[in-house]
């Protein structure tokens, strides 16, 4: 019987200790600042808890937090990012919008040399046949044409 009282204080302990902290919620939109498109994938960084979330397929994002006061840095490939402090003591619903980053990148060659190697013959294929076997065939199985007719542009003579 102490055994299983045993078990049962640590779980008190914790969850006495979890309802000690009170969760706010700091959600909204992550857009571009020209055109108010969404901007899927963006982060929201939270630095003093080493965490933070990625915007959904609508832009949106949304944070737990306990009450505090905190510093989110929003960012986004190919846009500058933004950081803001808020006191986190009620549920907050904030949409932010980045401005593009234009960055002029250098001009990247790609070259190379390798000898073309589809181009070194212009014979196709080769079949070689006897002569006298073919003096023995008719004309339209040469090509293994199926009505002679059709292989009649193809008029070989064989002699000897």
């Amino acid at each position: 019987m102490q055994l299983k009282h045993l078990l049962i204080i640590p779980f008190l302990t914790t969850s006495l200790c979890s309802f000690g902290q009170e969760k706010f919620t700091v959600s909204g939109f992550l857009k571009d600042k020209n055109n108010g498109e969404t901007l899927i994938g963006a982060t929201v960084y939270v630095k003093e808890l080493q965490t933070g979330a990625a915007a959904n397929a609508y832009g949106f994002y949304s944070l737990s937090l306990p009450k505090g006061t905190y510093t989110l840095q929003y960012s986004f490939i190919g846009y500058l990012s933004s950081e803001e402090t808020i006191a986190l003591n009620t549920d907050i619903i904030k949409t932010v919008e980045l401005a593009p980053q234009n960055i002029q990148l250098e001009t990247v060659v790609i070259s190379s040399k390798k000898k073309d190697e589809n181009v070194t013959r212009t014979q196709m294929s080769v079949v070689k046949m006897d002569p006298k076997i073919l003096s023995t065939m008719a004309p339209h199985t040469y090509f293994r044409c199926p009505i002679p007719k059709d292989c009649l542009p193809f008029h070989w003579v064989f002699t000897n």
